[in-house]
């Protein structure tokens, strides 16, 4: 069982050792590569900002002002129902001149990010989004100008096209990662709480059952004041709803308590069972599953942060031809006279992402040659580039299992070399013991033979 992908070395085809298998990435490690779990809303950072933990600014200021369109336009739609044009018609140009300024700025996001990405743009779910919410932007101006008339502007086709518009509000919640923590953090919750709502409504449905029996709703004509709440199993099933979320608990339990005190601990049973019980379970599991949903975002962060500095270790290394690839096939001399630049210019590397707090946060005081030890497995002295991306891959996305797993492997090949430096210890401890003996048996054969005369 692969607890630890790459743990232990095997032999396997490497096309160049600084940079691993032809696409960059060890296939044994691309299991801490994948999400651990789905996402509703799923966003590609490389959407709307250049990819790793930088980006250029004037591609965060463009999205942060789409933002800000999406929410303008989102609050006129709403202004739209609440000031009317067909009762305020000075209304009308103004919002006209709003949907075509804001189709416009939608058609410019549209241009701007498909030149960026290419023939990339349409993998992206929330690109397509984007050109069909645009297109559905542009076909709304476009029935509004060719109707000429406030019947065609009226219609529920234009009433529905401006409703979907409201679509791209689910991207400023993604965008967002506060909000997407809490948008997938529901969605994860819904299994856990299908059965928590499954439960519950077990309970009401037995409940509903013993108080439809049990209550005598003749004896509640004054209190209950003709309000049918348990005369048959559909307005008993809508009163424990209602006392489950202690909306009509006082209105019920006091004109049973003067009637039927008997049944006063059943309705506290239930109120306990429902209230103060489903109601946290349900709680609990939505907020367990939003921390679930944050590790995630903060996994997928440490993604960007450790592929921003594997791409840093390419440019800086592979750029000069310091990769281990090209010192190869260099003259032992020439080999010999690029080894400390390759040293120096990776001790460089890792003391630029030391020195970078917005990057991977190492702890504090750590040197260099500190991370080389730390990410030098096969304790070469040296780091190749496969090293420094499994090893920051084990080190900043390994849960506590596979830390441990990690921890107790490495103490494992410790025992074993340990025992294999016993044994040979032992082996060559045997061989001096031996040898000694044959010298000491030469020695006292020579002796006797010295004294006859």
């Amino acid at each position: 069982m692969n607890l630890i992908r790459g743990v232990m070395p095997t032999p396997r085809t490497i096309v160049d050792p600084d940079i691993g298998p032809t696409n960059g990435v060890d296939s044994r490690d691309s299991d801490l590569r994948q999400a651990s779990m789905p996402m509703l809303l799923t966003y590609d950072a490389s959407d709307d900002e250049d990819y790793g933990p930088r980006h250029h600014d004037h591609f965060s200021n463009f999205s942060l002002f789409m933002i800000g369109v999406i929410i303008a336009n989102s609050l006129q739609i709403g202004a739209e129902h609440q000031w009317k044009p067909s009762e305020m018609p000075q209304l009308q140009t103004v919002y006209f001149c709003l949907d075509c300024g804001f189709a416009t700025l939608y058609v410019i996001e549209v241009a701007v990010n498909w030149t960026r990405q290419k023939s990339g743009y349409l993998t992206h779910f929330w690109n397509l989004v984007d050109v069909a919410l645009t297109l559905l932007a542009i076909g709304t101006i476009a029935l509004s100008v060719g109707g000429g008339s406030s019947v065609l502007a009226d219609a529920k086709v234009l009433r529905l096209i401006r409703f979907i518009r409201l679509f791209r509000l689910f991207r400023v919640m993604v965008t967002v990662p506060d909000l997407k923590m809490v948008v997938d953090g529901l969605y994860l919750s819904m299994k856990g709480l299908s059965w928590v709502i499954s439960l519950i409504a077990v309970l009401v449905y037995m409940f509903a059952i013993f108080f439809t029996i049990e209550i005598q709703e003749e004896l509640y004509d004054d209190e209950f004041k003709n309000v049918n709440y348990f005369g048959d199993m559909a307005h008993s099933l809508m009163t424990l709803l209602d006392i489950a979320i202690l909306a009509e608990w006082g209105e019920i339990v006091r004109p049973v308590l003067n009637h039927q005190p008997w049944l006063l601990p059943f309705f506290a049973c239930f109120a306990l069972l429902s209230s103060f019980g489903m109601l946290n379970v349900m709680i609990g599991v939505i907020v367990d599953s939003t921390q679930a949903a944050r590790k995630e975002i903060e996994d997928e962060k440490k993604r960007r942060q450790i592929e921003y500095a594997s791409e840093t270790w390419k440019k800086t290394i592979h750029s000069r031809g310091l990769s281990q690839a090209a010192l190869e096939g260099l003259s032992p001399e020439e080999r010999a006279a690029k080894e400390p630049e390759r040293i120096s210019a990776i001790n460089s590397i890792l003391q630029s992402l030391l020195d970078d707090e917005d990057n991977i946060n190492f702890p504090e005081g750590l040197l260099p040659e500190d991370v080389i030890a730390l990410l030098d497995f096969d304790a070469s002295g040296s780091l190749s580039h496969k090293e420094f991306e499994t090893g920051l891959k084990r080190l900043f996305l390994g849960d506590n299992f596979q830390l441990t797993c990690l921890i107790l492997t490495v103490l494992g090949k410790m025992r074993n070399e340990q025992a294999e430096g016993q044994k040979r210890v032992e082996k060559e401890f045997a061989e001096i013991l031996q040898r000694l003996e044959r010298i000491e048996k030469r020695t006292t054969g020579e002796q006797p033979a010295s004294k006859t005369p």
